[in-house]
């Protein structure tokens, strides 16, 4: 890494966002030039702090940036305010560079009335990371994810990680129209 890391020394520059994100939204991301050096791997992330540190919100692994067209979402749990939003990519061939872009954009709140899933009426729901003492088991998923949520670290995937696993009936606290916000059923995950 030179001496510009990370983004060319322009990430303490005057705030001025270029963007407006919303935590739990889905977002595109397009990439432009020819010289993609037959891929490699790719990461999104976000900085808080001029670029000191960086959480990734998203991981292309391989054959990056061949497809020039990418998605990623806000996570649920990304703090509000000005950050700066980063690409970064280790090439496959050529000289051994980590090539990164950087923008400063505005993080929002979700939406106050945004569900990022529902449970599915007649299923039970099979928890996608139960804890170790487990009682009972089910078939299929049972619930719906419409955006990356708590009880799933933040994936896409919205199923259980081994759909026949066996669960012990534990309450939910999800709403009468079987929405939720976040799950109760997480397992070596932060608690709220």
């Amino acid at each position: 890494m030179g001496l510009d890391f990370p983004c060319k020394s322009y990430g303490r520059d005057p705030f001025v966002a270029v963007a407006n994100y919303t935590a739990r939204q889905k977002y595109p991301l397009t990439l432009a030039g020819t010289a993609t050096h037959r891929g490699g791997s790719c990461q999104v992330s976000l900085s808080y702090n001029y670029g000191e540190s960086f959480r990734v919100i998203k991981s292309i692994v391989g054959r990056c940036p061949e497809s020039l067209q990418y998605t990623f979402h806000i996570p649920e749990d990304a703090p509000h305010g000005p950050a700066l939003l980063t690409w970064t990519w280790f090439n496959k061939i050529g000289n051994r560079e980590m090539y990164m872009n950087c923008a400063q954009v505005s993080i929002q709140g979700p939406p106050a009335n945004a569900k990022p899933g529902t449970t599915i009426e007649g299923e039970e729901v099979n928890f996608p990371m139960p804890s170790d003492d487990i009682d009972g088991s089910v078939q299929g998923v049972g619930y719906q994810c419409n955006a990356p949520t708590a009880f799933l670290d933040g994936r896409d995937r919205c199923t259980a990680l081994n759909p026949s696993t066996s669960v012990s009936p534990i309450p939910s606290s999800a709403s009468s129209t079987g929405a939720f916000d976040a799950c109760p059923f997480t397992h070596g995950a932060s608690y709220r």
